[in-house]
């Protein structure tokens, strides 16, 4: 169920820092990054919310202040993704697979069934002439 990208097309023009960033992104690697990505992206305004409603509320914002409120709100967001993709977007997933498996095979061995009794239609017919 990988999502292909199609090929790309060369730019002419592309510097090679861009070519280089561009080869990056395009890695294998990188897929799963993807994945957690978008979990976090579902769940980070929960947890801004949660940071910002019930933290201490600092009448003076330092840079320091904000650098670490930044890190802490980015690491507990991609930790409670992390988690919940363990536990329900990787099982389901794995689900997914397994029907879809479980369907293409019944859909290979109907149609395998189908044109045997075809065929033993055929021959009983031609046994009973």
């Amino acid at each position: 169920l990988m999502i292909r990208r199609p090929p790309r097309a060369t730019q002419s023009g592309s510097s090679a820092g861009q070519m280089c960033i561009r080869d990056s992104i395009n890695a294998e690697y990188m897929g799963p990054f993807g994945k957690l990505t978008y979990s976090a992206y579902m769940i980070h305004f929960m947890v801004l919310y949660v940071t910002l409603v019930h933290g201490r509320v600092s009448h003076f914002t330092t840079e320091t202040y904000i650098f670490f409120a930044f890190f802490t709100t980015v690491s507990i967001t991609y930790a409670i993704s992390f988690i919940l993709s363990m536990l329900i977007e990787t099982p389901v997933v794995n689900l997914l697979r397994l029907s879809l498996k479980r369907d293409t095979e019944k859909k290979d061995s109907i149609e395998g069934e189908e044109e045997i009794t075809a065929e033993n239609s055929k021959e009983e017919l031609l046994l009973k002439k």
